[in-house]
């Protein structure tokens, strides 16, 4: 079937997402995944969480779910990314006020928390669902 063919709207692939009951932005990618590749990333998911030393601090700040689109068979890598609260401020400044302000990013230190991951996958799943990927 064709995508056009259903009543839901289309949404795009990547975007910026605030769920409910949270402080951050996140920017999410939407990867699809086809049928063929989906044994690898079951076996890449195994593996890191049976190697969880081996996970880098450069990672924290992001997470990574696996989605269904039930509407049309599909299944998507979800890629999602802590926003700095001061890179948002540092880009509402410039874009609208027109000023540069030298705040430094370097010390903020984002990571995610277990109750901030379901959280997130909850309501961006629940989001997803009215919408096709495109």
């Amino acid at each position: 079937m064709n995508p056009t063919d259903y009543s839901q709207p289309i949404h795009p692939i990547f975007f910026f997402y605030q769920p409910e009951n949270d402080f951050y932005h996140y920017k999410v990618n939407c990867k699809e995944i086809k049928y063929k590749d989906i044994p690898y990333f079951l076996n890449k998911s195994l593996n890191n969480l049976n190697n969880r030393d081996h996970v880098t601090k450069s990672h924290e700040n992001e997470h990574i779910f696996f989605y269904y689109q039930q509407y049309d068979n599909r299944f998507y890598q979800v890629i999602c990314e802590l926003v700095s609260p001061t890179a948002i401020t540092n880009y509402l400044n410039e874009n609208i006020y027109g000023i540069k302000l030298q705040q430094n990013m370097d010390q903020e230190k984002l990571s995610f928390i277990i109750e901030q991951k379901q959280n997130l996958e909850f309501h961006l799943t629940q989001y997803l669902s009215n919408y096709l990927l495109n």
